[in-house]
């Protein structure tokens, strides 16, 4: 069985112009999947999300005229506010995580740029160090900088959400709006780079989440993301995280990197990690390293 089904219900995908379409109403069903990560996240696959995992799934339903995008998580066997704790400290010199999430509560994050949108990072002209992206760089980029435009993706939050506790069952939904898509924060998102932190090592290329709030005029428009989609380019996906509550400022834009359901459309835009990521493949929860090169 696909892992995805679209449904389209005015042809979306053969519209000969989805940016002058009167309307684009679709939906697509994202069958979700445990064991997708990378770098140093924490992969969470706890013997009741193990035991669901066939019959937890994701609607992203949309509708131009009505300007919604709007996503339902219909997910089973969701752990009830768990703690967890990364053996190894996943931070980077320009992302700071958490060691511990303790009676921590789900979040939801949708990409709907998958890498097809740029953004510019400043790097030293004389090491090649990474500085910063351009929008957390609020006074301009330093001197003796230089710019590097590079592919970005742009994923944005949904609010806070629990099982119910008696069955660990999810559901709940967020509309993101569809020309001017902001998440729970009312911010357009984060830009998420996989690239390298110093311009002349090639081994040095990691994660970068943008953590300043990124300004209105980025808030992106779904009608791109249905061209692309159109074009063959691109996609989307959601996935769920588990959060500390509250969240430390430096990390409201982006995920604590402890990583739940996940799901792309088209569906090999994400795949679960091979066996060998894992000490136990068929289930647990464990903190994998899988480098981006």
């Amino acid at each position: 069985m696909s892992k995805t089904l679209i449904i389209p219900i005015l042809a979306i995908l053969a519209a000969p112009s989805l940016a002058h379409a009167s309307n684009q109403v679709g939906k697509v069903t994202l069958d979700m999947e445990l064991g997708v990560g990378g770098g140093r996240e924490l992969v969470i696959r706890e013997p009741s999300m193990c035991e669901a995992e066939g019959d937890s799934r994701t609607d992203v339903k949309w509708n131009r005229n009505a300007d919604s995008v709007e996503v339902r998580l219909h997910l089973e066997g969701v752990p009830y506010r768990p703690s967890f704790c990364f053996d190894v400290d996943p931070s980077t010199p320009y992302n700071t995580y958490p060691l511990c999430v303790d009676e921590g509560r789900w979040q939801g994050w949708f990409v709907n740029r998958f890498f097809t949108r740029t953004s510019n990072w400043y790097y030293d002209s004389v090491t090649g160090d990474l500085i910063a992206n351009e929008f957390d760089l609020p006074g301009g980029p330093p001197p003796g900088s230089i710019p590097v435009e590079l592919p970005a993706a742009q994923m944005m939050c949904t609010g806070f959400f629990d099982p119910n506790p008696s069955n660990l069952k999810v559901h709940y939904q967020f509309d993101f709006g569809y020309h001017h898509m902001v998440d729970f924060l009312g911010s357009p998102g984060t830009l998420v780079g996989i690239l390298p932190y110093n311009l002349f090592d090639p081994s040095s290329i990691w994660l970068y989440y943008t953590y300043e709030i990124l300004p209105q005029s980025e808030a992106q428009d779904f009608d791109t993301t249905l061209a692309e989609l159109e074009a063959g380019v691109g996609g989307f996906s959601f996935a769920t995280s588990l959060e500390p509550v509250p969240k430390p400022t430096y990390l409201l834009t982006h995920d604590e990197l402890m990583i739940g359901w996940t799901e792309s459309y088209p569906d090999y835009l994400l795949e679960p990690l091979p066996d060998e990521a894992f000490e136990d493949p068929d289930c647990g929860t464990e903190q994998i390293y899988v480098p981006f090169i």
